[in-house]
């Protein structure tokens, strides 16, 4: 009932609203490094941010300044990452913006606040989900669900591949319990500690 949540790259506004009053006495967090969304989470959760924290930085495997590539009026204008487009995807992810941002390592930050686990963690960070994970090998054992973005491609350089991502949660004790996804292109992944669906039904 008093979750810790964490969502990195925060395109769905409505699941904040959501995530909120489903658990009223937990304790939410979002990391949003893109200025102009970030704007509008804050605005948009103006009435309800009782139990949620904004930060305008990204999560990363090491916290220190790294650019932060996107297009804001291009095809996916919410499509940033801390990876560059890879050449066969320029079309694609234009990056007409280049800006410096605050990074963060989530276990120095979790540490620095206090945490101590992690309950649900949700990454949608532009192909960066694995180097993160592989960041956090304390706080790793400590989730109980994890939503992750899985990608079939190297869209951008150092993209974390869904079989190279899917391998190392395998073999951290969790377990994958459904998957969304375009064949060969991308998708998002469930992931729990294993036996924790089993032994809640």
């Amino acid at each position: 009932k008093k979750p810790v949540v964490i969502q990195a790259g925060v395109h769905h506004k409505d699941t904040l609203r959501d995530m909120s009053f489903f658990w009223p006495e937990g304790s939410i967090h979002i990391f949003e490094p893109n200025p102009a969304i970030f704007e509008e989470l804050k605005n948009h959760v103006r009435a309800w941010n009782f139990n949620m924290n904004l930060y305008p930085c990204a999560l990363s495997d090491s916290t220190e300044k790294r650019p932060f590539y996107f297009d804001n009026q291009g095809i996916n204008p919410k499509a940033g990452s801390l990876l560059q487009a890879a050449d066969a995807w320029k079309w694609y992810y234009k990056e007409s913006s280049v800006i410096s941002i605050e990074c963060q390592n989530l276990e120095e930050w979790a540490k620095a606040k206090s945490i101590s686990s992690i309950d649900f963690l949700w990454l949608n960070t532009g192909g960066t989900e694995l180097s993160i994970l592989l960041s956090i090998p304390h706080l790793l054992s400590s989730i109980q669900l994890l939503v992750v973005e899985t990608h079939f491609q190297e869209f951008r350089l150092g993209t974390g591949l869904y079989p190279h991502l899917k391998d190392f949660l395998d073999r951290s004790g969790f377990e994958e319990i459904k998957q969304w996804k375009t064949p060969n292109f991308q998708g998002f992944a469930i992931f729990s500690k294993k036996g924790l669906v089993k032994d809640s039904l």
